[in-house]
């Protein structure tokens, strides 16, 4: 996938950014660490169901996820459609609470961690050890890709007057446009070319929880496509960079106004 670079310097001079710091409510309501991988010549898929017993008592809800795909036939004076099973798709192991769901799959191993959150150190160290139970069960031949993703649901008290009050690059309407903006979505993709790691940054509105809120959702996904070696090692290493490079935008994506919300 060829990118075409914009030229554009990415950095907002005239709004107080936030510096990277613990918040002690931080606006996190989902962490996902991400492997995908290329699984050996002679890899079993349903070596996976061994899943729940090795990674033990922790997760004791186990789910198949169905995967179909449909498709259209036009041929013919009727479309005819058809529901094809994509077959064996991995396993989906959940902790008692639904908190923690660890999915092991064929292509790929993820941990999805729900609000409340806890601490990278204990996310990490819970994804690291999952990682390799999955590594040692389907013994993979390569990581083509990792990612690392959180989303926050940044909760305002109305009135909103400005947007830009809370977001550091929020959208603009036209200027001579009249009425309120009701809704928004803005994504934009971020390359850090010495590191080929890509981080994919969208802001959009969400459901108030409360009557007396807005609410905007600040979802940040930091990818690496590169081929790392199969133990994981230096896959676990890039995370790290994607874990800072993650910081860094959160930080730099809210005013200090939004962060006076999360202390």
């Amino acid at each position: 996938m060829h990118h075409h670079h914009l030229g554009l310097d990415v950095g907002y001079s005239t709004v107080a950014m936030a510096s990277v710091r613990h918040l002690r409510k931080a606006p996190i309501t989902e962490a996902i660490v991400d492997f995908r991988i290329m699984p050996s010549a002679d890899f079993q898929p349903d070596s996976l169901h061994r899943a729940p017993s090795l990674v033990g008592p922790d997760y004791p809800k186990a789910l198949r996820p169905q995967a179909t795909e449909a498709r259209v036939d036009f041929k013919g004076p009727t479309a005819a459609a058809s529901i094809r099973d994509l077959g064996f798709m991995g396993l989906w192991l959940k902790t008692q609470d639904e908190k923690t769901i660890a999915q092991f799959r064929p292509d790929g191993f993820t941990l999805n961690r729900l609000k409340p959150y806890t601490s990278w150190k204990q996310i990490r160290g819970e994804a690291f050890r999952l990682w390799e139970l999955y590594r040692t069960t389907v013994e993979p031949a390569l990581i083509s890709r990792i990612a690392l993703r959180y989303i926050n649901r940044i909760e305002i008290p109305l009135p909103l007057v400005d947007l830009r009050d809370y977001l550091a690059a929020p959208p603009s309407t036209p200027p001579n446009l009249s009425g309120n903006l009701s809704s928004f979505l803005t994504r934009v993709v971020v390359r850090e070319p010495s590191a080929r790691i890509e981080a994919i940054i969208t802001q959009t509105g969400d459901v108030p929880g409360k009557p007396e809120q807005t609410a905007l959702l600040l979802d940040i996904d930091v990818i690496s496509q590169a081929v790392y070696d199969k133990d994981g090692k230096s896959a676990w290493e890039t995370m790290e960079r994607l874990r800072e490079m993650k910081n860094r935008i959160f930080f730099e994506s809210i005013t200090l106004k939004a962060l006076e919300l999360f202390k």
